[in-house]
């Protein structure tokens, strides 16, 4: 299997310099911690790890808060509702 063009770290860190760039400081920062979350085998690697050969394309950031967001959406990640304009909260960062 060829090794993979950019590593899951790298890719959450380029999509978050670019919501940065883009004006969602929240969704940079969740970024930010879910890369360092990876390198530390903490829960993120969990989810992540089997899309180390997604393509770049295939948008793996994104999708993941995508999901993170559909899960605060059904209520069942009701710490994080604070943090979503979405559904009342207000990001901190």
């Amino acid at each position: 299997m060829p090794e993979p063009r950019y590593t899951i770290p790298e890719l959450l860190r380029k999509q978050s310099r670019w919501c940065e760039r883009l004006g969602s400081p929240f969704y940079a920062y969740l970024l930010e911690k879910s890369a360092c979350d990876f390198e530390a085998s903490g829960p993120v690697k969990s989810l992540l790890a089997e899309h180390e050969f997604d393509p770049p394309k295939s948008a793996l950031a994104l999708r993941f808060m995508g999901s993170v967001h559909r899960l605060v959406l059904a209520g069942t990640a009701p710490l994080l509702t604070k943090y979503y304009a979405s559904v009342g909260g207000t990001a901190v960062v």
